[in-house]
């Protein structure tokens, strides 16, 4: 209170040293500052009521005079408005107790008393004149002495509002006083404290993002990854939605890890090539990948030995070349292609005598050319099988017509019969011989194979010719003579997978087949027109198309349906049962 008395009393000598600069004061206004001068004396008495109503007296007063005055350059009325307004700061920035003082007016504002005090000090009058006078040294109104109570009384309120928003109005008005850092750290704990009454991650969110050097950022940080990971899905897509969202999380490491291993378990439930693979392509930073890709590793291999086929053995290669058991498959390819040679397309007993008879000792020359010979024979009767074939009943449908035929095998791989539905049976007679030529009677037909110079030759009893033409290894091409007079020529590439091609005397067909060695694709040209037909296949566990439709333009044309009866062979592989 002593410093409000000494600021009327400094107010009382600026009076009177303003009234009696002649320039500016007459006596009219003498009276106006003799009544500013009350004001303030009530101010120190705490009389407030009675202030309040001087000041607004003077006021009032002030307005008609500057009303009557107007466009006149008076400014000695104008000057006294911002010793008015300081009356109304130092009148809110004083606190009463309104039990102690229930007959007094309470106009404690800190906030009022600093923002009416900003609009003095910025006004024009005060930047320009008023100023001058209070600062100068024979009118002394002790402008530090407001400005200090103002700025005191301000940090008294926050003080005592003790919240978050307050400070921060707070301190938006004091950040280049002393009380700034302590405006600050009140700011934080209070902030502090908000989010540890939400207990949320909301809350906890709401402090991070406004106090980033705030001093209980780590605590508040930790809390809100412990209680997001609480409320998280365990699952591993839960774990990464977590992660995704919290990337800056103290415990991201853990929850990452964690996720990877769930990941991982699941995998190994479903403990298949396609689930593995899939968990390497969906975390392929994990340090899991390494243990997925070996049991990748061992489940293709096991796959692959399940199949017994060289095609699954090889692919198995190409597709893991750097697996553990490349060495192993590369064995198992040398054992299993001789084994497969013989099992698909002839008896293992007829073949050791034909090995034998040639000298040979796994030479893959004889097992190609023994192979493509059984095969080439099996082709031309649209047969191909793999594997020991005993029957096969095939029903064909086409335009409203159903047919069926019985087709009999023998060990050898070679048809014995052939049963359509109309009755006409054809009987097949296989003969081997121990010297590597073998004779075959179609009905009343014989075939005579022989083997010279690269050229397997099938002379058939009544004057037709079937010469087959090796490549290396490989079966190049078929002609077909009759009297010694070529009627068709089949062209082959290595692979049975490519192109085929056929020329007889009217016509060309062209066959591309598919990766088992079936025709896919039928391009036939008869006299200039040309037809493309397509195939699709439905297969056994062997490879074998149990369903086969042909289709021209999209239409159904038919559909050919088997069931194949297959050899079983015996332990000492010298019969065979099924």
């Amino acid at each position: 209170m002593k410093k409000h008395i000494i600021l009327a009393l400094c107010a009382c000598v600026a009076l009177n040293v303003m009234a009696g600069d002649e320039k500016h004061w007459t006596q009219e206004n003498t009276g106006n500052l003799k009544a500013l001068h009350k004001v303030y004396e009530l101010i120190a008495k705490k009389e407030y009521v009675k202030a309040e109503k001087a000041r607004m007296a003077l006021k009032e007063k002030l307005d008609k005079q500057n009303a009557k005055d107007a466009g006149k350059n008076i400014d000695y009325v104008k000057n006294l408005y911002p010793l008015w307004d300081l009356a109304e700061v130092l009148q809110h920035s004083i606190k009463l107790d309104p039990i102690k003082d229930p007959d007094k007016v309470v106009n404690y504002c800190p906030l009022c008393a600093y923002e009416t005090y900003e609009k003095v000090v910025k006004s024009n009058i005060y930047v320009n004149e008023a100023r001058g006078w209070l600062a100068s040294e024979k009118i002394n109104m002790g402008f530090a002495v407001i400005e200090s109570q103002v700025n005191a009384a301000l940090m008294d309120y926050a003080c005592t509002e003790n919240d978050e928003e307050t400070y921060g109005k707070v301190y938006a008005a004091l950040k280049d006083t002393q009380y700034a850092s302590e405006l600050l750290k009140r700011k934080d704990n209070a902030g502090y404290r908000t989010a540890m009454n939400a207990e949320s991650i909301t809350g906890y969110e709401y402090y991070l993002t406004n106090y980033p050097q705030g001093e209980h950022f780590k605590e508040i940080h930790q809390l809100r990854d412990d209680l997001a990971y609480k409320r998280a899905d365990k699952s591993p897509e839960g774990l990464s939605e977590f992660l995704k969202k919290y990337p800056d999380a103290y415990n991201y490491s853990t929850v990452e890890n964690e996720m990877y291993f769930k990941a991982l378990t699941l995998s190994k439930d479903t403990n298949t090539v396609a689930s593995y693979t899939n968990y390497m392509k969906t975390y392929p930073n994990s340090p899991y990948c390494g243990e997925a890709q070996d049991i990748i590793y061992k489940l293709a291999y096991d796959d692959a030995l399940k199949s017994g086929q060289v095609r699954e053995l090889k692919e198995y290669l190409a597709k893991y070349p750097n697996s553990y058991y490349t060495s192993e498959i590369m064995k198992q390819i040398g054992s299993t292609e001789s084994e497969q040679l013989i099992s698909e397309y002839a008896s293992y007993r007829d073949y050791l005598i034909y090995e034998k008879d040639h000298g040979g000792n796994g030479d893959p020359k004889i097992e190609r050319i023994y192979r493509n010979l059984i095969y080439m024979e099996n082709h031309a009767h649209r047969m191909g099988f793999r594997g020991l074939v005993r029957f096969v009943n095939e029903t064909v449908e086409a335009g409203g017509k159903k047919q069926t035929v019985q087709m009999i095998f023998n060990s050898n791989g070679l048809m014995q019969e052939r049963n359509p539905s109309n009755g006409a049976s054809t009987k097949y007679n296989n003969y081997w011989s121990s010297n590597g030529w073998v004779e075959r009677g179609i009905g009343a037909k014989t075939f005579t194979y022989t083997y010279k110079d690269g050229l397997v030759s099938a002379r058939i009893a009544g004057g037709q010719n079937l010469v087959y033409r090796y490549n290396g290894l490989a079966l190049a091409g078929m002609k077909e003579y009759v009297n010694n007079k070529l009627q068709n020529e089949t062209t082959f590439n290595e692979a049975t997978t490519q192109p085929q091609k056929i020329v007889g005397q009217q016509k060309e067909i062209i066959n591309d087949f598919n990766d088992k060695g079936d025709v896919s694709t039928q391009t036939e040209k008869i006299k200039g027109v040309t037809s493309v037909y397509t195939f699709e296949y439905e297969y056994d566990k062997r490879g074998n198309w149990t369903k086969c439709v042909k289709k021209k333009d999209g239409k159904v044309l038919e559909t050919r349906t088997r069931t194949i009866t297959y050899f079983k062979r015996t332990a000492d592989d010298s019969t065979f049962e099924f």
